[in-house]
């Protein structure tokens, strides 16, 4: 003996489960094609261990004539879905579970023999090579199951020419005194994947000289509770002479339709009937029915999806909106914006004076309220800025719309605006309206490529900051919501409102659109460019740089010092120069006009209800 996948000899050559379930039985041919007889048989009797008083389980021998082989391989493996999984998961579970679980009920017999003409036995020529070392049983959390009923898989490979078969294991008390041994029917596993024929494999033991055998086909389906016979016939064996075996015998004249088919093969003038395994041909049709239907509808769902596409587009264009003609037919009123913004940066400021400038032109805007507009900025009618914040307040708290934009970078900054903290002061002033300005929709954050939302004043809450719109892309949406738009149904049978109408000026098209949109791309590579300075000058900072020179007397460095700790303790040194550097800038001249008017630059400890 070559190998056991369960023997414990030194001698032997382990095998894993894996091993075992992964080796191939296949054969082109296979063995006994052009046979009608294989000396094979698998022979069922009652196996009691040596400490067992009677027979719980089935034992399982399998017999082969001795002289007609040289190398035999088999493997014996329990097809019940609960203990091993079917074939299309073996693949899968196996390579994965069983590599983990040794434990698992699944423990399949593989076995090698090889039969060396200088060992073979002399003897009679009906002299057969008995297999007995595996039992109807399986082992879960320490206890011993009876697989009897079970269906089980033979795969045999005689000197390379293989075949494989399923078997059916009898009960162990269906064996009696006078009956020690009980050979077994075989169906053709191999015959049925490759033509989907029904072949028997009937032990020439069952039947008597020339006496015909009774073979009945039965069908069962899951909603059956008979199962229905659909072949009912006699057959002889012939050939007698050839000795202990099994004969090929197929049942061509059986159409197999979806469900579970099994073979009772009964001797003539007896009772007991042999059972074979069961064979599950499953509904080849009802699998393409579903498939189809399965395409149909993918296709259905396809075409639905692409007709809504196209229904909704078609809505938002013959529903688009030119504000600028809805104002010359006196259908809206001009709207009022007020805009909240960082100063400090020219660059911004020039974005910030277009963006209102194209509102004003083109998007149904009458007023826009920004501190430095040509017509309603500050020193055009209002030179306080703290009044000028009151007044443009009550201007568009009613009926107005409050526009946030965040600002770039700090660091961007050249320098310090003329109206500084104008934001702070602006977003204090409208506190009181907020909450009811949101919840009608008139209040809006935008931003710009360059922007960052921490330039934002903390009176603008969060959750209007987490939906803040990008422009140019979400301009389309921002003018909906500026204007009031209302949405279009999809359609007259789905009445509700969930197209957003096109505005025709968002496509930034027109003239100022253009200008506006290079003046965003300026900015932002401006400001992709100093953010890469910044982190090239961090990176390359030296010991003997002067800046670190002036450091030295604060604190002393050395060369395990993180970059990123350099690269801070750098900056703090850079703003601090620069305060040092553009100190003549940031003086002012503090005037006090009335000795209870709020000053625009100290905002601590300002009572925000208190605006007078």
């Amino acid at each position: 003996m070559v190998g056991d996948s369960k023997s414990k000899r030194k001698d032997e050559s382990e095998m894993t489960k894996e091993q075992c379930l992964a080796a191939e039985y296949s054969s082109n041919p296979a063995l006994g094609s052009d046979l009608e007889f294989l000396p094979l048989s698998v022979v069922a009797y009652p196996f009691k261990d040596h400490n067992q008083l009677d027979s719980h389980f089935t034992g399982m021998d399998l017999r082969y004539k001795y002289g007609q082989f040289s190398n035999l391989k088999l493997r014996i493996k329990n097809t019940n879905g609960k203990v091993c999984p079917q074939e299309d998961e073996e693949s899968s579970q196996y390579s994965t579970v069983l590599k983990v679980d040794h434990s698992s009920s699944c423990n399949p017999r593989c076995v090698e023999i090889n039969n060396n003409s200088s060992s073979k036995i002399g003897g009679p020529v009906d002299s057969y090579l008995s297999y007995d070392c595996e039992a109807g049983f399986y082992k879960q959390l320490n206890n011993w199951i009876s697989s009897a009923g079970h269906d089980y898989e033979l795969s045999v490979c005689v000197d390379n020419r293989c075949r494989q078969f399923l078997f059916q294991l009898p009960e162990a008390a269906s064996f009696s005194s006078a009956v020690s041994e009980q050979s077994l029917v075989l169906v053709d596993k191999t015959e049925y994947d490759a033509t989907d024929a029904l072949v028997l494999w009937i032990p020439t033991e069952v039947s008597g000289a020339a006496e015909p055998l009774s073979v009945k086909v039965t069908r069962e389906v899951d909603n059956m509770t008979v199962a229905e016979t659909v072949l009912d016939t006699n057959i002889s064996l012939a050939s007698l002479e050839r000795g202990p075996g099994v004969m090929r015998v197929a049942l061509t004249q059986l159409s197999l339709a979806s469900g579970r088919y099994q073979a009772l093969v009964t001797p003539q003038g007896t009772d007991q009937a042999l059972l074979s395994a069961r064979l599950t041909r499953p509904s080849y049709t009802q699998t393409a029915l579903a498939f189809v239907t399965a395409i149909l509808v993918t296709l259905l769902m396809v075409g639905v999806l692409l007709t809504i596409y196209r229904q909704w587009h078609s809505v938002a264009e013959h529903g688009a909106v030119e504000p600028n003609s809805l104002l010359s037919a006196g259908r809206m009123e001009a709207r009022r914006v007020l805009v909240v913004t960082s100063l400090d940066s020219p660059d911004h400021v020039e974005v910030v004076r277009l963006f209102c400038r194209y509102l004003k032109d083109w998007c149904g805007v009458g007023s826009t309220y920004f501190a430095f507009d040509e017509a309603t900025g500050i020193g055009v009618e209002q030179n306080d800025p703290w009044k000028w914040c009151q007044e443009t307040c009550d201007k568009v708290k009613d009926d107005g719309t409050v526009v946030y934009i965040a600002g770039p970078d700090p660091s961007l900054a050249d320098n310090t605006s003329i109206f500084p903290n104008l934001e702070q002061n602006q977003a204090f002033v409208m506190t009181r309206h907020l909450p009811v300005m949101g919840r009608e929709g008139r209040v809006i954050v935008v931003k710009f490529g360059y922007s960052n939302l921490k330039t934002l004043p903390t009176e603008v809450p969060d959750h209007l900051k987490h939906s803040s719109l990008h422009l140019p892309k979400h301009m389309n949406e921002f003018l909906v919501r500026m204007l009031q738009v209302k949405k279009k149904a999809l359609c007259r049978l789905l009445p509700c409102p969930v197209v957003k109408p096109d505005i025709r000026p968002s496509s930034l098209a027109r003239t100022g659109g253009q200008e506006l949109v290079q003046k965003i791309h300026e900015l932002c590579q401006k400001d992709a460019k100093h953010k890469q300075s910044l982190v090239n000058n961090s990176l390359s900072c030296k010991d003997n740089s002067p800046i670190l020179k002036n450091l030295d007397s604060a604190r002393t460095f050395n060369k395990s010092d993180p970059p990123a700790e350099t690269a801070a303790l750098l900056s703090k040194e850079i703003l601090n120069m620069n305060k040092k550097n553009h100190k003549s800038k940031d003086e002012t001249l503090d005037i006090e006009l009335e000795p209870t008017l709020p000053s625009t630059k100290n905002m601590e400890d300002r009572d925000r209800f208190d605006l007078e």
